[in-house]
């Protein structure tokens, strides 16, 4: 699933700033191009259950996992913002469970944020 990169398409990242306080506050979108898909395979089902259409699965290289955090927020399907907003209002995915790497891949699963 890794392919070359005219095969990727664009995301934004934005990594949570520790210690911002009881307002969870983000950094300035990081432009990365991954290649993702909606999770769907039978082993999805059985592990998301009927929300498995909502949550999207980023096969990465080891160089980029370290760009992804458990609470991180994605822009993904979304317009992609012109000026900073360091709450992410806007994005659409959040990233839900901590980044997994196993012997030859690494991924990311991400869930859609309500009303986005």
């Amino acid at each position: 699933m890794i392919s070359l990169l005219r095969n990727k398409r664009k995301i934004l990242v934005c990594n949570t700033i520790k210690n911002s306080g009881s307002v969870k506050k983000f950094d300035r979108p990081l432009k990365l191009y991954e290649h993702y898909q909606v999770t769907k395979t039978e082993a999805d089902l059985e592990e998301f259950g009927k929300d498995a259409y909502i949550h999207l699965r980023i096969k990465t290289t080891a160089s980029h996992l370290k760009y992804y955090n458990l609470g991180d927020r994605v822009y993904v399907d979304v317009k992609y913002p012109d000026k900073y907003d360091e709450l992410a209002k806007d994005a659409d995915y959040e990233v839900v469970k901590p980044p997994f790497k196993s012997f030859n891949e690494c991924e990311v699963i991400l869930k859609k944020r309500s009303g986005k």
